[in-house]
């Protein structure tokens, strides 16, 4: 599927979890971030083209655009276009920064396409929506910025206990999404350089399984109109 264009509206982070983080992109953006600055962890709230939506940030080489009238942005099915940051870095590298290469993380947990790196990093933002364990959505988050942090210079400034992430990355390799997902990249990415905003996914549920869900739902209704029918005629 082609690549389409919509406008996005981001807003405030769902949970109050954070993670101090650092890396070089950021501190060309603020010098006072070369020790680390400490951001929301995902999912944080939007607005695609006047319906809501839960963003993961996967690039934490930029920052958000707050413009509260929302901003162009392309849109990537499945993360298998042309426009997007990671396609835009290795295929041409005119995005800021650049290194016409996947990370060092992603190349080590075995990642070898720009899409498949797309599906991982959905896979993982399927984890972080399905869990309240605090360190765990750390973890999760730290493996989705480290795997797209392409000038892999990403690290978790005085952590909490997180562990090794190498497993969970290869995890992300082993589980990656071939769909369900879409990829929303500045439209304007090239042109703004470093002070691009940040790139987010969103999880799209397959029509199929919106289908079986409202099945579901009409079985119970019809399910519970028998009961009431059958106590209305006791």
């Amino acid at each position: 599927m082609a690549d389409t264009m919509g406008t996005l509206m981001v807003g405030g982070p769902v949970t109050g979890t954070t993670l101090t983080i650092a890396d070089s992109a950021l501190t060309q953006l603020n010098s006072g971030w070369a020790n680390g600055v400490t951001a929301y962890i995902d999912p944080y709230h939007g607005v695609l083209d006047g319906n809501s939506v839960l963003l993961f940030c996967v690039d934490p080489n930029h920052l958000d655009n707050n413009n509260p009238l929302g901003y162009q942005v392309s849109i990537s099915p499945n993360g298998t276009g042309s426009n997007t940051l990671q396609a835009l870095n290795y295929d041409h590298g005119t995005v800021t920064p650049n290194s016409h290469i996947l990370s060092s993380a992603a190349t080590q947990a075995g990642f070898t396409s720009v899409s498949q790196l797309y599906g991982g990093l959905a896979w993982l933002s399927e984890q972080l929506q399905g869990t309240t364990n605090t360190v765990d959505r750390q973890k999760y988050q730290a493996a989705i910025w480290q795997l797209g942090d392409y000038t892999s210079t990403f690290t978790v400034v005085n952590p909490p206990y997180i562990g090794d992430l190498k497993g969970i990355e290869h995890d992300a390799m082993t589980n990656a999404l071939g769909s369900g997902f879409s990829v929303l990249t500045d439209a304007n990415e090239v042109a703004n350089g470093k002070n691009a905003g940040q790139e987010y996914i969103i999880l799209t549920p397959e029509p199929c399984t919106v289908l079986l869900f409202a099945s579901g739902v009409f079985g119970l209704f019809m399910l519970r109109r028998s009961q009431l029918a059958g106590i209305s005629k006791a």
